[in-house]
């Protein structure tokens, strides 16, 4: 029997089959030259690929803090409360304190640390927006190294992070992301979590097997699997352990044709040790 693995949940494509999908890119890496080469670049150059499968996409690249909040502001603008699926990305430098994480502009190594508090966008808010789009809502963090001075408030890096219920995040080095972004997110019908984990990728929240991010022409994988009463009448699964192979008499056909298939794969130059000594499925065929 083939079984269908829905790979999107039905009553979130049946209501949002028409919605415009959405995406906020924002890309700094002008403070890391190594990232600024192999990094962040290859994850902006997504951008294209998801405006081929009809995205909506609010991107700013090397962005200071003005930018940034301007990036948001026409995000925010083309949302609405159908908008499916729903896509941020986060690529650059991040830190974090007690309130949270943030990601530096791109101006940052020019920036006082004192200042990075004020001028940093917060995680959080990305957070509260995909929150909004339960189980089609998908952060990505692309990673790169953060200043060593970032002040008495900061701390580099990321830090824990409040997930919304039904939000998906993938985190990870931006060079990782980057060969992710480009082969498997905008892959119509790729399975997004095994695939993230594929690339080293950490997945925190909503990560159901099977989840894809933008389905297929029919929005499901369907795969050949035996249904649970299928397998309930093979009696090692109903019994939960499998059952014992009868023993065969000494002289018996089984075992006779067994001894003679053993000795010809010895004859052979095969070692008689090759041959398995209890299959009897082989030794049955040349019985007479």
């Amino acid at each position: 029997m083939r079984l269908t693995v829905l790979a999107w949940a039905l009553g979130v494509a049946a209501g949002a089959a028409q919605a415009a999908p959405d995406a906020l890119v924002i890309g700094n890496s002008r403070y890391d030259p190594v990232h600024a080469l192999f990094g962040v670049p290859r994850v902006i150059d997504s951008v294209e690929a998801l405006e081929a499968q009809g995205f909506d996409v609010s991107m700013v690249r090397d962005a200071d803090s003005a930018s940034m909040r301007l990036a948001v502001a026409r995000f925010l603008e083309q949302l609405d409360l159908d908008s499916a699926p729903v896509l941020v990305m986060l690529a650059g430098a991040f830190v974090h304190g007690p309130g949270g994480s943030y990601l530096l502009p791109g101006n940052a190594d020019l920036m006082d640390p004192e200042a990075m508090l004020g001028e940093a966008f917060a995680v959080d808010t990305a957070m509260t927006v995909l929150a909004r789009y339960p189980e089609r809502a998908v952060l990505v963090l692309a990673e790169t190294v953060a200043p060593e001075d970032t002040g008495i408030f900061l701390d580099p890096g990321l830090g824990p992070l409040q997930i919304p219920a039904g939000v998906t995040v993938i985190r990870g080095a931006a060079t990782d992301v980057a060969r992710f972004t480009s082969n498997i997110l905008t892959s119509p019908g790729a399975m997004l979590i095994e695939e993230a984990r594929r690339f080293d990728l950490d997945v925190a929240g909503f990560a159901p097997v099977g989840f894809v991010f933008l389905p297929g022409a029919t929005g499901a994988v369907t795969m050949d699997l035996p249904l649970a009463a299928d397998l309930a009448a093979v009696p090692e699964v109903a019994n939960g352990v499998l059952a014992p192979q009868p023993e065969t008499e000494p002289g018996s056909a089984p075992e006779a044709a067994q001894q003679e298939t053993q000795a010809v794969a010895v004859g052979q130059g095969q070692p008689a040790s090759a041959v398995a000594p209890d299959d009897t499925t082989l030794a049955s065929t040349a019985a007479p």
